[in-house]
């Protein structure tokens, strides 16, 4: 039986290239994927590493340019959490916006793309089981999926710790500009279920333009609240699948290990034999040597024995 090899384990059309932020502007563009989303497909006869060190080196590149948009997204939420005017805020969320997307997208792909490398390898490791090659396919696979689950970690970890950060802060204003309010207000306006009712109360105190900027900017933290909730949903079905794609991985090490168990075993087995044989064949040398003695001895007795009678 497979161990559990993972704790806590779509993606939309990819919308423009965003405006990166200035740590994103600094860094090169990662390099275009040799391999596609269906990954390398061997034909038959052919060789099952050929193009697949190609395919794992993309695949790490568009990690990486994954971790770079992730960099990106971390920018935007410290942004978001410091600009104050409206239009500010609105530039921010949508560039947010357009980063998380291009961000989920490359994810979407990365996973299919591993998980197609899954599939090919379960294909090869029947006609070519316990050989190095398809170890090494499997070693570099399992590699690739731990490089992408900690780079998803850390997307999942950032989304959440700001989601919790632009949960705060909206309570906190929440209260400013409605200290009677009670904690049950509170969920619901974070709900969204009494935006509206809530928006005309703020808007019927004594102070308007006060209470103006109050609301645009709870709204605007409300907004940037359902978007990571969003974001952070796309996630968790990513995490689903990728759980199902490392216990598929899981079974097909342990494949691996009882081969490599069988052919220590058959090695040993080997071994023993040899060892036997040299044994038996330094006994079958002696053995002639003594006989090769015997026959000398015997011809020279029987020499002699011509020579006297003939003598």
């Amino acid at each position: 039986m497979p161990r559990d090899r993972l704790n806590d384990l779509k993606s939309p059309d990819e919308p423009a290239q965003p405006e990166m932020t200035e740590k994103a502007k600094g860094k090169p563009a990662a390099k275009k994927a040799k391999g596609s989303a269906d990954g390398p497909k061997p034909v038959e006869g052919e060789d099952i590493m050929a193009g697949f060190f190609d395919e794992v080196s993309s695949i790490k590149d568009a990690i990486a340019a994954v971790r770079l948009h992730v960099d990106g997204i971390k920018q935007l939420h410290q942004k978001a959490l410091t600009v104050i005017m409206e239009d500010q805020c609105a530039e921010n969320g949508r560039e947010m916006d357009t980063l998380v997307a291009v961000t989920n997208k490359a994810a979407g792909d990365i996973r299919t793309r591993i998980k197609n490398m899954e599939q090919l390898n379960r294909r090869l490791a029947r006609q070519h089981a316990g050989s190095s090659d398809m170890a090494i396919r499997i070693n570099q696979h399992a590699n690739l999926t731990k490089k992408f689950l900690d780079a998803m970690t850390e997307y999942k970890n950032i989304q959440k710790e700001f989601h919790e950060k632009y949960r705060s802060r909206l309570q906190r204003q929440f209260l400013i500009v409605k200290p009677t309010a009670t904690a049950a207000d509170v969920d619901k306006m974070l709900s969204g279920e009494t935006g509206p009712i809530f928006a005309q109360q703020i808007l019927e105190t004594g102070q308007k333009a006060q209470a103006r900027a109050a609301l645009a900017e709870i709204q605007e933290r409300h907004a940037d609240i359902v978007r990571i909730e969003k974001s952070i949903l796309e996630l968790q079905q990513l995490f689903a699948d990728m759980a199902v794609l490392v216990a598929a991985q899981g079974e097909q090490i342990d494949q691996i290990e009882i081969h490599v168990g069988n052919a220590v075993e058959t090695t040993e087995k080997g071994v023993q034999a040899l060892h036997k044989a040299v044994k038996d064949q330094k006994k079958s040398r002696r053995k002639m040597c003594i006989i090769m003695v015997c026959l000398i001895v015997i011809c020279i007795v029987v020499g002699l024995g011509v020579g006297l009678t003939r003598k």
